[in-house]
């Protein structure tokens, strides 16, 4: 036996001499890199779906190839040869796998920064910087529609659960990562309209729709589901659903896993943990909670009571159901800052033991905190509800209400961004570009920022959205009362507001205010007695008496009613707290009011003192009082911070001028008020002063009514509120005594 004769390599040595394993690894390397990028790059080319398979099938094939091919021949100085020509001895191969090292490593860097670049959270989030993330952006892989699901049952009565059914879907989808869900509001909007499918997904900047039906028979139910691609109606998944009733939430499960499969939708494991998560494993509790949640929606008073009644019910059948809890929180909330009929410190003694329960059993529910924030919000605790809204907003960065909410609150003392506000709403816009309250609140801002014109437009394209929503009809008549002074414009658009909801008390009393300062004192008897006739507990209509007696300027029966309506626990104390200031004015006891006012408007007696879009109003009756006790550093303080507001918070010239000349009257400054009166007529400004009085009337302007220049701008004034009274009259003419009500 030769000893000196080469031994025989192994099949799997010669494979690593000829580096066919190093170049089967760099193709699977670069084949899995050129996949990924074809999946991201080719739809934002448009390019057909079928050119990411031909990419797969292609690579497939060359596979083998490029594996023979390494076989069968070896890269030499000379080019390339076959492996049988070049003897062992002169072969380069240990060099060339060297090269193939450096390709492997070269690959996997490249697929490891477009990983980092296209998944690695590059597209923000709400970090420690306090900027909030664009989660939604439109370039999130994809987007869906979840539209409401029909009930097919024969009891109409479930549409409830239909409609439940297809809103859990949409929260269970909307949370998770790389998948934007239009929400609610814009997909409800479609509720029970034949529109085609590609012009909703167009209206709502989606590419696909989820779409269903829910037929619930005894104690069966079937639940079929479409995923249906908007652009060419493909159906991209179906399935059909026969089970038990009390397997809904396996049903829920299933159809939100398939969909995001079918989407191809990476999960990882958080996401799949929120998919399946249950925050009841009680039917009943589940009913009702879903029957509460479709009256609170509707957001009528009568509604929100029953969606109250609803949510105790379920809380009671699922102690351990924290959506409940914050069901219950927001009916409640509602019932107070919508409706009036609890007042704010009342429902914070309720809603607050609510949402520290629901915190409690599920930390990180999205809807928990951002009810919080909500009730913060209400109770007056700004830096507490920003904190919640934004916890919310982390947790789901889809759900809308959370950042309508926070909207709120940076718009409103301390924080008084009002373009960090818009921001917001726009960004509410884009999840929900549906949303008619969004919509109108970005009016209301743009009212706030002195873009009255854009205002306007943000109004009537809120009206468009939906010429059954009151809200915009009543935020067009502000704008021409408050801004404008258009007051026969305005009484057209409260009217139309009146008409949608003439049940809404909140919306009623514009009429009475604008007949009052119009001097049309027969509509204003008929609108305050409908009011007190149609809503005879409600806060409003219970104020109205105070009211009147107000205007009567009887010191004793105004206090006698305000000491009434106090003991009855009122749920408008701040409004008894402005009449209460009028009668001690009246009755030259103004000093004692402050008492009252360091106890509810402390800010105005700090140094230097703070004067806001809440204590403006009680900022006249401080200086009423401080001066009245001889207390005049305080008083000139508090002065010179309302004179700050009303130069940089009232952009309105006209009343800007008119807040300056009430400021002025009440330091006893005549000249200045009379000459700030005279430029906010000048301006267009046509209204009444304090509870509803002409200039001459006011107790404030007393000292000089009867001083020429005084006369004459309330001449002034009277012929621009008769001119408008006539348009008016004739408004009521053409409609008729029926349609005033």
């Amino acid at each position: 036996m030769n000893e000196d004769a080469p031994r025989p390599r192994s099949f799997l040595g010669e494979l690593r001499r000829r580096n066919v394993i190093k170049v089967a690894t760099v193709y699977l390397i670069a084949s899995w890199f050129l996949i990924q990028v074809a999946e991201t790059v080719f739809p934002v080319l448009q390019l057909p779906e079928w050119t990411v398979t031909f990419i797969v099938v292609l690579l497939g094939i060359l596979f083998p190839i490029a594996v023979i091919f390494a076989w069968a021949f070896e890269l030499t100085p000379e080019g390339l040869k076959r492996s049988t020509e070049v003897d062992p001895g002169e072969s380069i191969t240990p060099k060339t796998g060297q090269k193939i090292n450096y390709a492997i490593i070269g690959v996997l860097v490249a697929a490891v920064a477009f990983l980092l670049f296209t998944r690695g959270g590059f597209l923000g989030d709400l970090g420690s910087s306090g900027e909030r993330s664009d989660a939604t952006d439109q370039s999130a892989t994809q987007s869906i529609a979840v539209l409401p699901f029909v009930n097919m049952s024969d009891d109409k009565d479930n549409e409830y659960f239909s409609d439940g059914l297809s809103e859990e879907l949409l929260n269970v989808l909307a949370q998770v990562d790389g998948l934007r869900v239009a929400a609610r509001t814009s997909s409800f909007h479609f509720k029970g309209t034949n529109e085609d499918l590609r012009a909703v997904a167009a209206k709502l900047g989606v590419d696909h729709v989820l779409e269903g039906s829910v037929r619930k028979s005894g104690n069966r139910i079937r639940v079929t589901a479409q995923l249906i691609k908007a652009n060419d109606g493909f159906h991209v998944w179906s399935d059909t659903y026969d089970y038990e009733v009390d397997d809904i939430f396996r049903i829920q499960d299933e159809i939100s896993l398939a969909v995001v499969d079918a989407l191809k939708v990476s999960l990882l494991g958080a996401d799949r943990q929120r998919l399946t998560k249950r925050a009841t494993t009680n039917l009943e509790a589940h009913n009702l909670y879903l029957r509460g949640r479709q009256f609170l929606h509707l957001r009528t008073q009568e509604s929100v009571q029953q969606a109250r009644r609803l949510f105790q019910e379920a809380v009671r059948m699922d102690p351990g159901y924290a959506l409940a809890y914050s069901g219950l929180a927001d009916s409640i909330q509602l019932l107070s800052n919508n409706h009036n009929l609890i007042t704010p410190e009342d429902a914070e003694t309720e809603a607050r033991p609510l949402l520290e329960r629901a915190v409690a059993l599920d930390p990180e529910s999205a809807e928990v905190w951002a009810s919080k924030g909500l009730m913060e919000s209400h109770s007056g605790h700004p830096e507490a509800a920003e904190s919640a809204l934004e916890k919310a907003i982390r947790l789901n960065p889809s759900y809308a209400t959370g950042y309508l909410w926070l909207a709120s609150v940076r718009s409103s003392p301390p924080f008084n961004d009002d373009e960090g506000a818009l921001g917001l709403y726009r960004k509410v816009l884009e999840i929900d570009p549906l949303s008619r309250v969004a919509q109108n609140n970005v009016g209301a801002i743009l009212t706030e920022l002195g873009r009255y014109d854009e205002a306007e437009a943000e109004f009537r394209r809120a009206i468009t959205l939906d010429p059954d929503y009151p809200t915009p009809y009543q935020s067009l008549a502000n704008l021409n009362n408050n801004i404008y002074h258009r007051l026969d414009e305005a009484h057209r658009w409260y009217l139309k507001a009146n008409e949608l909801a003439p049940m809404d008390v909140t919306l009623a009393i514009n009429l009475p205010f604008l007949y009052r300062t119009l001097g049309m004192d027969e509509e204003f008897d008929r609108w305050t007695r409908r009011i007190e006739n149609d809503a005879p507990e409600h806060p409003i209509a219970t104020v109205i008496p105070v009211w009147k007696t107000a205007l009567t300027q009887n010191a004793d029966a105004l206090n006698a009613q305000i000491d009434a309506a106090e003991k009855a626990g009122h749920a408008l104390p701040f409004v008894l707290r402005q009449l209460r200031c009028l009668a001690l004015q009246l009755g030259g006891q103004s000093g004692k009011a402050i008492p009252m006012l360091k106890e509810r408007d402390p800010e105005l007696f700090t140094n230097p003192p703070q004067v806001n879009d809440n204590n403006n109003g009680n900022a006249f009756c401080a200086i009423r009082a401080l001066l009245a006790t001889g207390d005049m550093e305080q008083a000139s303080e508090v002065t010179g911070a309302a004179r700050v507001y009303a130069e940089s918070q009232i952009l309105a010239p006209a009343n800007r001028h008119i807040f300056l000349a009430q400021l002025a009257v009440i330091n006893g400054d005549f000249d200045s008020a009379i000459a700030e009166a005279r430029l906010a007529v000048d301006d267009g400004w046509v209204g009444s002063f304090g509870w509803g009085w002409t200039i001459l009337e006011d107790p404030d302007w007393a000292p000089i009514a009867d001083r020429p220049e005084v006369v004459e701008l309330a001449a002034r004034i009277g012929e621009k509120i008769a001119h408008q009274r006539s348009a008016v009259e004739t408004q009521l003419a053409e409609l008729g005594a029926g349609a005033r009500f």
